[in-house]
Parts: structure tokens; C-alpha cells; sequence
């Protein structure tokens, strides 16, 4: 696996950047539904940026026109802080009594589809 350490190796590489662009959209929508659906939550957290993780999504809306010099410091700075932040509050959570802390409930179930009742 390439290490994406220079600009021009990420420049080259159309899939990696295809793949990054994905991946922002869905952080960016996840952390969207996290902030409306758990308010409190989010201001238990607020050292976690959940306001930049959804605005990042503007750099990538576009496919085909993505813009790389724009994503390229969220690439190597922000991802790996978040990813470390991410990782602590997973850890905090699996360390409660039943495997998930309550605000890991909390999201879990904001995250599940409405179940349709049948008349």
C-alpha cells in the first residue's frame, strides 16, 4: 500500500482520490444525521469538530470536479486527528458496563431506519 505522503502521488492517483471523496461524503453525512438527531450528544462531545465534518462535504459534492488541493490538508491533517478523537470515544463507550455506554445507544438507535407498521 502507497503511503500518501506527497501531493503528487494522491494527484496521480484517480481511485485513491474517488475513495477519499466517498469517504468525506459519508463522515459528513453521518456527523449531519448524528447532530440532528442527538443534540445532546453532540454537546457532550464538543471537543469532536462535528460542524467542520459537515461542512466538508461542500469540497466533494460534485464528482466529477472534485477539488483536490481543497481536500488534500483535510487528507493528511484533520482525518487522523479525527480518527484518533473517534477511537478515544469508541474506547470510552466499550468500556461501560454492557459493551456500549448509553450515548452509543443513543446513536445507535437515531442511526436505525422508522419501522413501517403494516395497517
Amino acid at each position: 500500500m502507497r503511503s500518501w505522503k506527497d501531493f503528487s502521488a494522491f494527484q496521480e492517483d484517480r481511485r485513491t482520490q474517488d475513495a477519499v471523496a466517498r469517504n468525506i461524503a459519508i463522515i459528513a453525512r453521518t456527523a449531519d444525521h448524528i447532530c440532528r438527531a442527538c443534540p445532546g450528544f453532540i454537546a457532550r462531545h464538543s471537543e469532536i469538530a462535528w460542524e467542520e465534518m459537515r461542512d466538508i462535504c461542500g469540497i466533494v459534492r460534485e464528482p466529477f470536479a472534485v477539488d483536490l488541493l481543497a481536500i488534500w490538508p483535510t487528507v493528511k491533517h484533520d482525518l487522523p486527528a479525527l480518527k484518533v478523537q473517534i477511537d478515544q470515544l469508541l474506547g470510552e463507550q466499550r468500556r461501560s458496563a454492557d459493551g456500549y455506554g448509553p450515548e452509543a445507544l443513543e446513536i445507535l438507535r437515531a442511526m436505525e431506519p422508522p419501522i413501517k407498521r403494516s395497517s
